[in-house]
């Protein structure tokens, strides 16, 4: 599981959703929530982690891309485990380690190999917050 610190910064709701955009190291990130619990972590200016797991992170190489995902981080490949069927990209993003599991044929296809820069996105419903 990718784990990322972050702070609230704005809590939109309506009805039973909440839309939460999370500040992790001055990328917004944003997080859709339903059934919102009470939980008093939930709160502007507080402190979160911001999990998503290693088979959400969608890659895309850099440039402007109209597409629904909102949470693009800018990353370096660090390494790449390559196996049969998958590859385990591990990312740099602002210092911080994110895990991307893709088809070996998708990273293939990217042509992508260490010290590449690229964007990793993750939809909103694919992240969790904890304290």
């Amino acid at each position: 599981m990718n784990t990322l610190p972050g702070v609230i910064q704005k809590i939109s709701t309506q009805g039973q959703f909440a839309l939460m955009d999370i500040d992790v190291s001055g990328t917004m990130f944003k997080c859709i929530m339903t059934e919102t619990p009470d939980s008093s972590f939930l709160a502007i200016g507080k402190s979160v982690q911001v999990l998503f797991k290693e088979t959400e992170v969608v890659i895309a190489l850099p440039g402007d891309h109209p597409i629904s995902l909102q949470n693009k981080l800018s990353c370096r490949i660090n390494e790449i485990e390559k196996g049969s069927l998958l590859c385990r990209l591990t990312l740099d993003f602002m210092g911080h380690r994110v895990i991307s599991i893709v088809t070996r044929a998708a990273a293939e296809q990217l042509h992508l190999k260490p010290q590449d820069q690229i964007l990793a996105m993750i939809k909103t419903n694919e992240v969790i917050l904890s304290e």
